[in-house]
C-alpha cells in the first residue's frame, strides 16, 4: 500500500517521531537559474538500498533508474562516500542497508549534517516465476518497492511508502498521476526469455510508481527554458 504522508519530526532529533496527518502537499521543486547565471538546484542524500534477491541486472537496472530520474528532474545527488560517511558519524555507527529502514529521525541527522535539502532510504525485493499461458510458460516477476524521503528544512517525513508490488506484465499507463509519464522512454518492453528482463521492468515500474506523488510535485515545478527553440 502506498501512503503519502508528512510528519513534524522535531528540531531535537533524538525525541519520537510522532505520525501526523496524510498530506498531499510537497515542498516546491528545484531552484531555477537566477540572473547572475548561478544555477541552483535542490540536493539529495541518498543512503545504499536494501536488494533482495534480484539478479545482478535487475539490481544495476534499479539503481541506474533512480539515478536517471533524479536528473529528469534536476535534484543533485550526494555522493554516496559522504552520505555514508555522515551517517556513521552522526549515528555513530556503520551503516548496513537491511530490511530495517532507518528511522526519520536517523535520516534528518544525516540530512542536517551534510546540509541537503532532502534524504532518501529504500528497498527494493523481487520474486519471479513461471506462469502458463496458451502459448506455454512465461516468466513474471514482482517487484516490492520501499521508500522513505525526508524534507531536511521542514523536518518532515514527505513520503512513505511501504512494500508497493508491481509486476513485469503491468502497461505504462498504470503510472497515472500528474506528469510522471516523463519516464516511459526508460522503459523496456519483454517477452519470454530469462527473468533478467522481467525484473528490471518491474523494478522500473515500481520505483516510479512509488516516487510518483514526489516526482509529480518536482515536474509542477520545472519552469520553461526562455532560451529554448
Amino acid at each position: 500500500m502506498s501512503i503519502c504522508r508528512r510528519i513534524w519530526l522535531g528540531a531535537a532529533c533524538a525525541a519520537a517521531v510522532a505520525v501526523g496527518p496524510v498530506a498531499t502537499a510537497m515542498q516546491a521543486g528545484p531552484s531555477q537559474a537566477e540572473g547572475d547565471g548561478t544555477v541552483r538546484v535542490e540536493t539529495i542524500a541518498v543512503l545504499p538500498w536494501h536488494l533482495v534477491d534480484g539478479t545482478d541486472g535487475a539490481r544495476k537496472t534499479a539503481k541506474d533508474f533512480l539515478t536517471d530520474i533524479l536528473v529528469k528532474v534536476r535534484v543533485d545527488r550526494m555522493s554516496d562516500v559522504k552520505t555514508v560517511a555522515a551517517w556513521q558519524e552522526t549515528n555513530q555507527a556503520e551503516f548496513a542497508p537491511s530490511t530495517q529502514m532507518p528511522t526519520a529521525a536517523q535520516m534528518l541527522r544525516v540530512g542536517q549534517k551534510l546540509g541537503v535539502d532532502w534524504v532518501m532510504a529504500g528497498s527494493a525485493a523481487w520474486h519471479s516465476r513461471s506462469v502458463w499461458v496458451s502459448l506455454g510458460p512465461k516468466t513474471k516477476s514482482t517487484c516490492a518497492v520501499t521508500v522513505r524521503i525526508v524534507d531536511v528544512k521542514r523536518q518532515e517525513v514527505a513520503l512513505d511508502v511501504k512494500e508497493l508490488k508491481m509486476d513485469s506484465t503491468a502497461k505504462e499507463d498504470t503510472l497515472k498521476a500528474l506528469g510522471t509519464v516523463f519516464i516511459s522512454g526508460l522503459f523496456t518492453m519483454v517477452s519470454g526469455g530469462p527473468k533478467t528482463p522481467h525484473e528490471q521492468r518491474a523494478a522500473t515500474l515500481g520505483i516510479a510508481k512509488a516516487l510518483e506523488p514526489w516526482l509529480a510535485q518536482h515536474l509542477k515545478a520545472i519552469k520553461i527554458d526562455p532560451q529554448s527553440k
